[in-house]
């Protein structure tokens, strides 16, 4: 039975109340899988990266070229490692770049963490400022899109969806994807199977990534 429209009222604390039971029935969960497939080095690595919802930069630059100041707010909030951040400082030597803190920069190593920090926010200070996107939302975007493709390697992939959406501040674009939202259309899950709600939700999901491959792409090839 699907909660009601008032039951699903958008409310902040609801929501974090069920994040917090989403969080104990995931450790439970991730307990028994590695308990059933500890012989399965590959399998308890891929649960655990998607717990953590962490996005190879392999990936994020198949997506979007990032600026310094996109960088730095994903690293300001762990999203991106330090290894990463020497990577794109990599990249942008190898498109041309002379910038003496972009070459310092990717000659860092992990016991410089501290320096690496300081040198990206030294290079997100001069950077332009380029309006557009949002470097929340360049973050918001990677993090989902890198879920929906391993979707099929996570427990409960709309679950993550869920917590996606309470650290990015319950973003309004997402809302139509997140299962204790209510509908803003006709549709009338009352009306429909589980599995058939689930795959409104996933399609919804990719539609969002869809609009957002063409806005984002945008911004990369301007930047190019």
């Amino acid at each position: 039975m699907y909660p009601t429209r008032k039951f699903r009222k958008r409310n902040k604390f609801a929501s974090k109340i069920i994040l917090v039971f989403r969080f104990q029935n995931r450790l439970q969960t991730s307990l028994f899988e590695y308990s059933i497939c500890r012989n399965d080095f590959a399998f308890k690595l891929r649960i655990f990266i998607m717990s953590l919802v962490t996005v190879p930069y392999q990936f994020i630059r198949e997506h979007v070229l990032l600026t310094w100041h996109d960088a730095l707010w994903g690293y300001e909030r762990q999203l991106i490692g330090w290894l990463d951040i020497v990577n794109l400082a990599e990249d942008q030597l190898c498109a041309g770049s002379d910038n003496p803190l972009e070459i310092e920069l990717s000659g860092l190593g992990k016991s410089e963490t501290q320096l690496i920090g300081e040198t990206l926010r030294k290079l997100a200070n001069i950077e332009p400022s380029e309006k557009g996107i949002d470097s929340g939302k360049i973050w918001l975007f990677l993090q989902l899109a890198w879920l929906f493709k391993n979707r099929t390697d996570v427990i409960d992939a709309l679950g993550e969806v869920e917590t996606i959406y309470a650290d990015f501040d319950y973003p309004l674009e997402i809302e139509g994807f997140v299962r204790y939202m209510p509908v803003t259309d006709d549709y009338d899950p009352s009306q429909h199977s589980r599995e058939e709600n689930e795959r409104r939700l996933f399609s919804k999901w990719q539609q969002y990534l869809n609009e957002g491959n063409c806005e984002i792409g945008k911004r990369s090839t301007q930047r190019k």
